[in-house]
């Protein structure tokens, strides 16, 4: 079942803005191009819950600029 997603956040290894969900036991973890990564311990967690922009503010925080380099990313990474 595909958890809600709550937030973004820009991904440290890829630079995307990949999608913030919490796992059945509560846990944050994010979703992008380099995969899911769930940091398990505990100033892994603040650090998402902190660099977490919440869904209501996400559009307010990204620009087209950002939003078109994203999808040039993704088309590159299917179409080579």
């Amino acid at each position: 079942m595909t958890r809600e997603t709550i937030g973004h956040v820009k991904c440290p290894i890829c630079g995307d803005m990949a999608e913030v969900r919490r796992d059945k036991r509560g846990k944050l973890y994010y979703l992008g191009a380099a995969g899911m990564i769930k940091p398990n311990l505990p100033s892994g967690q603040a650090w998402l819950e902190s660099a977490m922009i919440p869904m209501e503010n996400h559009r307010q925080d990204i620009t087209d600029d950002e939003d078109d380099n994203a999808i040039g990313r993704l088309a590159s990474a299917f179409w080579g």
